[in-house]
């Protein structure tokens, strides 16, 4: 199965819908980590291989926890991260804002904390974004519609975010 990760382009992995009986050649590398759930070590497989055809990668609704690793920056054609209704942490990692592909963000209903990425407003094709439901505060940047003109979805709601909602969000 891993022979072939190099031409992977979508992984969806909703709803625990993916398990596997780990084997000794796939984690022969992560024994010294703790794996609790084996989709966490084939996640951090993903990341770590640096999958140069991977766009898509759907992680919802799976219990994950810990932080977004800023090997991320790895998955240089993504397009679409989807990883709401788990249990990530930390930040969101400015790595992620520096994937130029980038058009789909989706990390609601999680534990995710900080301000918002400046890097993130570097993602002119971003189209989507969904941070919900996290614990992120600060202010939303007030010129967001002229760096994101692509912007058709926003949600932030159920954060902690001050200031007004932006005016730039028209142009977008």
């Amino acid at each position: 199965m891993m022979e072939n990760i190099f031409y992977l382009s979508a992984l969806y992995l909703h709803s625990h819908s993916f398990f596997f009986p780990p084997s000794p050649l796939t984690f022969q590398n992560y024994k010294h980590q703790p794996c609790r759930r084996h989709l966490q070590c084939f996640c951090r497989i993903i990341l770590e291989q640096c999958i140069p055809t991977l766009q898509t990668m759907g992680l919802s609704i799976n219990n994950l926890t810990g932080k977004i690793p800023a090997s991320i920056r790895n998955l240089s054609s993504l397009i679409t991260l989807s990883a709401g209704d788990n249990h990530l942490e930390g930040r969101i990692p400015e790595e992620l804002g520096r994937i130029a592909t980038v058009e789909f963000i989706q990390l609601s209903y999680n534990k995710l904390a900080g301000t918002i990425p400046s890097s993130l407003y570097n993602l002119s094709s971003l189209d989507y974004i969904d941070i919900a439901s996290n614990q992120l505060e600060g202010s939303i940047h007030p010129d967001i519609g002229v760096f994101l003109p692509h912007l058709t979805g926003l949600f932030v709601s159920e954060n902690k975010f001050t200031g007004p909602i932006p005016g730039s969000l028209s142009n977008a």
